[in-house]
């Protein structure tokens, strides 16, 4: 992941999603730089998804959000559809 984000900054997962999601999922987050070059929560394993969950001997795949991401609150939605449980 350092090795992307040395040539596309990440944008703070933290300072986009719900803070209650956001508590949620931090041990799902991933270290990446920013725009200034501190290091933020700059992308999500997606290894307990809807989408990978219970696979296994998957490759990782990661969410990455680059700093300048459009519509941060479309990012928050996607990230809760993706690890909602899947009753609800």
């Amino acid at each position: 992941m350092t090795r992307m984000t040395a040539f596309l900054p990440a944008r703070d997962l933290e300072s986009i999603l719900p803070e209650g999601l956001f508590a949620e999922l931090e041990g799902q987050t991933l270290p990446c730089t920013d725009e200034s070059g501190q290091t933020v929560r700059g992308a999500l394993s997606l290894s307990g998804s809807r989408y990978l969950a219970g696979l296994e001997d998957t490759e990782p795949y990661c969410l990455f959000v680059p700093y300048n991401a459009p519509h941060p609150e479309q990012i928050a939605a996607f990230v809760a559809y993706s690890f909602m449980p899947e009753a609800q």
